[in-house]
């Protein structure tokens, strides 16, 4: 069947996704080139933020395999895999602040003199998230929501009583039925919505600590420097935990979609006729699925090749604002 060929028909989304990403981030590349010639402090910074990115990638995805295939009373017939994705976000997101704090530690370690008093200015919130990453999060957030609602109120208990584990059909006459799963409704869905809060708290902590951590580095440009750097790191938060909710909307919808896609013919098998509906719903199931793939792509790219801070914002240094406005976090 199609539905069983779902996940196989991912990497051909994922490489025109990512040759697609990168030509996009190209121009940003060369924008990030100038401003790390301005300041080449941001060189060395970004290669240990990217070997601290790559290690939180490997450590998340060893936790999120070991809770997959684990089987505790609470993980038991696939909860664990709804919950990998959202594992694997949260661990990433840890090593990225943890990792970059040491970082930071070791470049004003190696600093000519101390970060003075008076230069301890910090970016503000605007300037620090990556608006389009942190729509993208939000957006992927809201189908998380709505595709576990829809699967949620259609959802049938299945043959031990779990609720929400099965999908069923049934003949005009009511003599006949088709029963299918296991689709992703409350039994599963609970566990997601959960995961998703608490990943989502997980990325509001980390911001947090970007945020009032204190600045490194001693030379007078080091403020600039500083909001670049954490500009940096909050897009690889953003980018994430959007690959993180990406891989849950894949699964959750590719596994709607499976189902959805073979209704009609196990009806069929059984000796009635259901109306395209079915169908309509397993491809547009099937077509979030596509589209998580190649968000995700984008998001894991985003985690290596941030996008340039925008003309005039702090830390770039096209224009530099007053004392008072940094120290106010404008």
């Amino acid at each position: 069947m199609l539905g069983g060929g779902i996940p196989f028909l991912a990497p051909l989304v994922a490489l025109p996704a990512l040759v697609v990403v990168i030509v996009t981030v190209l121009p940003r590349r060369r924008r990030n080139a100038a401003d790390e010639r301005r300041h080449p402090v941001l060189t060395g910074v970004r290669l240990a933020s990217t070997v601290v990115t790559l290690v939180g990638i490997l450590l998340g995805l060893i936790a999120s395999i070991v809770l997959a295939v684990s089987e505790p009373a609470w993980n038991g017939l696939g909860r664990g895999v709804i919950l990998a994705p959202l594992l694997f976000g949260a661990v990433v997101l840890a090593v990225i602040v943890a990792g970059n704090i040491v970082v930071r530690w070791l470049v004003s370690r190696r600093a000519e003199r101390p970060v003075a008093a008076g230069s301890r200015r910090r970016p503000g919130f605007g300037a620090l998230i990556p608006r389009t990453l942190a729509a993208v999060v939000a957006g992927l957030t809201l189908t998380t929501f709505v595709m576990v609602a829809i699967a949620w109120m259609t959802g049938a208990d299945d043959d031990r009583g779990r609720p929400g584990r099965s999908f069923t059909t049934l003949s005009p006459d009511q003599m006949h039925g088709t029963s299918s799963g296991p689709w992703p409704g409350e039994f599963y869905g609970i566990f997601a919505i959960l995961g998703m809060v608490v990943l989502l708290a997980v990325l509001a902590f980390a911001l947090l600590v970007v945020r009032f951590r204190a600045p490194a580095g001693s030379d007078l440009e080091s403020p600039q420097v500083d909001a670049m750097g954490r500009r940096r790191e909050a897009e690889a938060l953003f980018g994430a935990t959007g690959l993180s909710i990406a891989m849950l909307v894949f699964g959750i919808a590719g596994s709607m979609a499976a189902i959805l896609l073979r209704v009609r013919p196990d009806a069929r098998i059984s000796g009635y006729e259901l109306g395209l509906g079915y169908d309509l719903a397993g491809a547009a199931a099937l077509f979030v699925a596509f589209v998580a793939v190649g968000v995700g792509v984008w998001c894991a790219v985003s985690m290596f090749l941030p996008t340039p801070a925008p003309a005039g914002a702090v830390g770039d240094d096209r224009r530099r604002e007053a004392p008072e406005e940094l120290e106010a976090g404008v």
